[in-house]
């Protein structure tokens, strides 16, 4: 499960650091999201919002920043975290 804050940004930023990436968002993100659009995140470094990647599936679900940790806890517990 992968919540989000709605002020989320999220994306791979190796590119802008001229690194490889070397972490597996080169091998997950193609795995998650249709091909096309992990090969733009992978090669622009751009950020998606977190509102746009819940629409293409890889965020299940954006809750405001404001409430975001409450949240969170509230979903674990619920879900039998502690």
């Amino acid at each position: 499960m992968v919540i989000a804050a709605d002020t989320a940004l999220i994306g791979d930023g190796h590119l802008k650091y001229g690194v490889l990436p070397g972490s597996g968002s080169s091998v997950r993100l193609p795995r998650k999201l249709p091909v096309n659009i992990a090969k733009h995140l992978l090669l622009t470094g751009e950020l998606a919002p977190a509102d746009q990647l819940m629409r293409w599936g890889l965020v299940n679900e954006v809750v405001p920043a404001s409430g975001f940790a409450g949240h969170g806890l509230r979903t674990g517990a619920a879900n039998g975290g502690t």
